[in-house]
């Protein structure tokens, strides 16, 4: 299913111009990505991640 476009990449790519943006943007998505490996830790601890391959 196709989507309309909304001009978020652009307007992403506009303001990752800015060093005071891209830094923080780059901070938010490592920590994103810190907590979603520690949640995703726990659930596979747990035995709560279906398939999905070994870890």
């Amino acid at each position: 299913m196709a989507t309309a476009p909304t001009g978020y990449w652009e307007d992403l790519a506009e303001d990752l111009r800015d060093p005071e943006f891209h830094e923080a943007y780059v901070a938010e998505c490592r920590r994103v990505t810190e907590i979603d490996e520690a949640v995703n830790g726990v659930a596979w601890s747990r035995g709560e991640v279906a398939g999905g391959g070994e870890r």
